[in-house]
């Protein structure tokens, strides 16, 4: 029982390494910020190569730095308090933080074998999980809330 509880203890202790590593990305945010707000302005949207062998780890990680640049960028409209962000804008900054979670589960999925995909989707499903809670709660669905949300 107790090997059971330390195991379950070890988990969080990795969940929250991963978000603290998450968090720590956004200090590269300000450097390549420019970059991203083209890529936002872009109309094209972010494919995933999905190969029969899967991604290899430098493609993995590519997609994972990207990802968590969106996450960390929302981080800027969404969690600072001191944010002067229009409803617009937040809800923009939503979408594209929940897509970015819905692509790293994806990727993380489809290569387990990847450093750190088995972690990082475990990440994603419950963050993922959270907000479609909140959307059941509310009556709403991701789908019509972010219909027509510019995010990738």
């Amino acid at each position: 029982m107790s090997l059971k509880l330390m195991r379950m203890s070890n988990m969080a202790k990795i969940s929250v390494s991963i978000m603290l590593g998450l968090q720590s990305l956004s200090v590269m945010a300000q450097g390549i910020q420019a970059q991203q707000l083209a890529l936002e302005a872009s109309s094209t949207p972010i494919t995933i190569p999905h190969t029969a062998n899967g991604l290899t780890q430098t493609q993995y990680q590519d997609l994972l730095n990207q990802y968590t640049q969106i996450v960390n960028d929302s981080k800027k409209i969404l969690d600072d308090p001191t944010s002067q962000a229009t409803a617009e804008q937040q809800k923009q900054a939503f979408c594209a933080r929940y897509h970015a979670y819905k692509n790293i589960a994806e990727i993380s999925e489809y290569n387990p074998n990847l450093y750190p995909a088995p972690v990082m989707l475990m990440v994603a499903k419950r963050y993922l999980e959270q907000q479609h809670n909140s959307f059941t709660a509310s009556g709403m669905t991701e789908q019509v809330f972010c219909a027509g949300a510019t995010s990738k």
